[in-house]
């Protein structure tokens, strides 16, 4: 063993002398000896996550009995004599690192240096290949109270990952419908929305999704970047606005981990329906690595590292991403641009934290003109999100602990589209008062223009304090906290000239964001968690409750008698119990039960509609009757008092394990009531004959009556879903270097709305054809699905290779659009009387006003073969630090279609 860094010689002038000589001699006259000259390694192993030197390390050569201690600087130097080389290094507190090839030259030295990851070998499972370090748990059973699924940075860049969406797609029971890419949107929700279909209650759904960021919360309420004017793109419109947020604009390859929970959540969480995924990003010291990736839609470069001398951790991340969607046209693509910077200080020994967050991301989304297609439409989406984000914790005890986080979100909306519309002779006006006024002719085709420009701002601040104690034999951990966040939207919103109105509609005018008010929510939450032994059972029990409110405006003291609420909220208030338990009754026998409530806040978009105008053309017989006359009315169909909804969800999982197989058995069921959907309402409005314009006095009504109606939003919409989850785990499988994981989620919802819809006019002879607008009761419709899961994952540490084979099973996918085939109108508005008369099933049958269904809304679709996607992701190290992964998606290229 060589004791210093580098081996020292000391030379006298007759030593030089005598190799200068040496050196002449052996360039004629090559000694073969010299082969035989011993090669220095030198090798430095420090801790991955702190960069400081580990002493004590042991380090042995494979196939050799060498064995060496690192000094007080973490290293050691030794002389070899052959070329080739692997190393293992132990220490404890650190998991196992494997250097499988290293190259020496005789002669010369070379330096190594080893980065060990801190953690528990007899816990966990730990494999490095290249840059990636695998850390799998060896604890097969969940000692979480609710269904929750982790996923590490190594899983999501060993499949490819590109976006937080992608990364979704390995939570069971979520089914793979593309492969890793940016072409389209993408949206999750959990237990639910799969068999929704394309309905509101899908979108809340989605929108029903929480997701954080280094517990800062997402928020997607205030986005009124919907209509006409947003960017369209491939299959359908890509706004989010009034559902979840998108997320494409989240990059995988900065996420360290995600904690996706399905089950119900700890009380600290609100403003949630559908399930909480909290992401985490890498911090701190890494090392330096840039990683391109490229798939035949999608090509992405990333570039990350982070420092950490002292307690200080400096990282930064850069990304750029870009789709193009249809190669067969010249501008059809999704571009990404991000890039975040975070600062971490530990102080007082590490009992207290501070994080600095600083975040950006850019997106270009857009569609050009086709010069040879007329009908073709120039669109784009530009928006630009900047976030500052700090979290404070501080352990008071060993027990205990404060916690502090702030948020500040800014986003830029900018989205832009153009159109070819035909359209007939018409008479248009800009009036944005109620009034007549004097219209403007036009006639034929036109391109309209719509700008959406606005500014949206989220605010978010959370405390809480942990306080654990003892308390009659039990360990109790005391959580309280609150809660405040603020949605604010400024700018000009939608910008178009209204005689030139989107899709050749009129009544239509500019709609501007600064008029619709703020969303703020106030919380305040509790929960214990309570652990002991009762009757020689483990438990561990988490009674928790939280109080929402939405865009609160006083105190009712009345409500804390339980008349009403405590608090008055425009939006309403909402009271959110939950409950948790776990009972441990043998090592291999756990038994979890979960119930709760949660709620969500109305979207802007329910909220904040603008004013809706009615342009109607009058008569006009003054002269110069050639002027055209048009009456306009204002109204306001907002909905400032529209409530929140809540839901409700409950489940109960059985967890065994046999030795080194685990199976985990999950039911549940989840309903949610007060969805907030659009309704129509019946509007009377009368055409007017002029003989004097201007004089008001000289204008008639016309016999005609005109009902015209509006969309407006009740909280009526309702879904529910329950079904059975299962999943079978093996531990590491030493003698096949294989880890098998099989999960089954079988899921069945239903959709509906409680009360009745307005219909279209119809004439009823019986009662000499006056026109009647009928209402009937809302449709109910279901679906149902079952999702099964086959992987794979076989290591290979000798070539430093993970190959993982996946195969995901649909079953029964089939849906029912409408369960009645006739309806039955249960009123009728009358036009000419304006009133509304309440009927019996068997006079709306009298009166012709029943309604069939289209015969295609009754036929159960469904999937005679059952859709087979199969994938192969293989990962393989090129050495230290740099790996190699590929991916096939759909390998057998299975083609889902459906048929009734």
């Amino acid at each position: 063993m060589l004791s210093g860094p580098t081996p020292r010689l000391e030379h006298s002038r007759l030593t030089v002398l005598i190799g200068l000589v040496l050196s002449c001699v052996l360039i004629f006259h090559p000694d073969p000896s010299l082969a035989q000259r011993k090669a220095v390694l030198w090798i430095k192993v420090i801790d991955m996550n702190t960069g400081k030197p580990i002493e004590g390390a042991e380090v042995t050569f494979k196939d050799t009995q060498i064995r060496m201690m690192t000094d007080k600087d973490g290293e050691f130097g030794i002389e070899l004599s052959g070329t080739h080389y692997g190393v293992t290094v132990h220490k404890a507190g650190y998991y196992e690192s494997v250097i499988p090839d290293i190259v020496l030259e005789p002669g010369k030295a070379k330096r190594i240096t080893c980065d060990m990851v801190p953690g528990n070998p007899n816990q966990q499972l730990f494999f490095g290949i290249g840059g990636i370090n695998i850390i799998g748990t060896k604890q097969l059973l969940p000692d979480q109270l609710a269904t929750t699924h982790e996923i590490t940075s190594a899983d999501i860049e060993h499949h490819l990952s590109t976006n937080l969406g992608d990364v979704l797609t390995l939570v069971p029971g979520v089914e793979r419908t593309k492969p890793p890419g940016l072409s389209t949107k993408t949206q999750v929700s959990f237990r639910t929305a799969g068999t929704l279909g394309n309905s509101q209650q899908n979108t809340a759904a989605l929108f029903g999704t929480k997701v954080m960021i280094d517990d800062i919360p997402i928020s997607n309420n205030a986005n009124l970047q919907a209509g006409t004017g947003t960017h369209y793109g491939v299959g359908g419109t890509t706004t989010t606005a009034g559902s979840g947020i998108d997320l494409r604009t989240i990059p995988a390859d900065n996420i360290e981990s995600v904690e996706i929970i399905t089950g119900v959540p700890s009380a600290e969480y609100g403003d949630l329906t559908s399930g909480l995924v909290k992401v985490v990003t890498k911090k701190s010291r890494q090392p330096h690595r840039l990683k391109l990736k490229a798939n035949p839609d999608t090509k992405e470069a990333n570039l990350s590292g982070g420092w950490m001398p002292v307690n200080t951790g400096l990282s930064y991340n850069v990304n750029y991403a870009y789709s193009e969607r249809d190669i067969r046209r010249s501008a059809d693509n999704y571009s990404r641009y991000s890039g975040q910077v975070t600062l971490k200080n530990d102080f007082s020994g590490g009992k207290a934290s501070l994080l600095n967050k600083f975040y950006y991301v850019g997106v270009i989304d857009e569609t050009n003109l086709d010069p040879e297609d007329p009908r073709s439409i120039e669109q784009h989406n530009r928006d630009k999100t900047y976030m500052y984000g700090l979290t404070f914790n501080l352990d008071t005890s060993e027990r205990s602990r404060a916690f502090l986080s702030g948020s500040l979100r800014y986003t830029k909306r900018d989205s832009y589209m153009q159109k070819v519309t035909g359209a007939d002779t018409r008479i248009m006006t800009d009036a944005t008062e109620t009034g007549t006024n004097e219209g403007v002719f036009d006639a034929g085709s036109y391109i309209y223009k719509v700008w959406t420009r606005g500014e949206e701002w989220n605010a978010n601040v959370r405390a809480n304090y942990r306080f654990g104690f003892d308390l009659l034999g039990t360990g109790n951990a005391l959580l309280a906290g609150a809660e405040y966040s603020l949605d604010v939207n400024e700018g000009e919103g939608k910008i178009f000239d209204p005689f030139h109105p989107p899709n050749g509609t009129p009544g239509q005018r500019p709609l501007p964001f600064s008029a619709s008010p703020d969303l703020d929510i106030a919380s305040v939450f509790v929960e214990d968690e309570i652990s002991g032994i009762l009757f020689k059972t483990p438990f561990v029990a988490n009674l928790g409750v939280r109080y929402e409110m939405y865009r609160p405006v006083g105190l009712n003291l009345d409500g804390i008698w339980g008349k009403g609420t405590a608090v008055e909220s425009m939006n309403g208030s909402f009271l959110n119990p939950r409950l948790r338990l776990r009972v441990d009754f043998t090592e291999n026998m756990r038994v979890r039960l979960g119930w709760g409530k949660s709620s969500k806040m109305p979207t802007m978009t329910s909220i904040y509609r603008g004013p809706e105008y009615i342009d109607i053309v009058e008569e006009n017989f003054s002269p110069p009757d050639s002027v055209p006359l048009v009456s306009t009315y204002v109204f306001d169909f907002n909905n400032p008092e529209i409530k929140g909804y809540q839901n409700e969800k409950g489940e109960v999982s059985l967890d065994l394990k046999f030795g080194s197989v685990a199976t985990i058995f999950t039911g549940f069921y989840s309903k949610s009531n007060g969805i907030p959907r659009s309704a129509t309402t019946p509007l009377i409005l009368y055409r007017y004959s002029w003989t004097g314009w201007p004089d008001p006095a000289s204008r008639t009504p016309i016999d005609t009556l005109i009902l015209d109606n509006r969309d407006h939003y009740n909280n009526v919409g309702w879904y529910k879903s329950y079904g059975i989850e299962g999943q079978l785990i093996t531990r590491r499988i030493s003698a096949l270097s294989t880890l098998f994981r099989v999960s089954a989620s079988y899921i069945r919802s239903q959709r509906g709305s409680d009360g009745t819809y307005m219909s279209s006019a119809r004439p009823v002879p019986s009662l000499g054809d006056r026109t009647v607008y009928p209402f009937y009761n809302y449709e109910e419709s279901w679906g149902q699905k079952m999702i099964v899961d086959w992987r794979a994952d076989w290591f290979f540490k000798p070539v430093g290779m993970w190959t993982t084979f996946f195969v995901q099973q649909t079953l029964f996918d089939s849906s029912l659009s409408k369960d009645a085939p006739l309806l039955h109108a249960t009123a009728y508005h009358d036009a000419l009387t304006g009133e509304t008369t309440y009927i019996t099933p068997a006079e709306s049958a009298a009166l012709g006003l029943d309604r069939s269904v289209d015969p295609l809304d009754l036929v159960v679709f469904s999937k005679p073969n059952d859709r087979v996607l199969f994938n192969i992701n293989v990962t393989k190290s090129l050495g230290r630090g740099s790996e190699l992964s590929l991916f096939v998606h759909n390998i057998f290229d299975d083609a889902a279609f459906y048929v009734d």
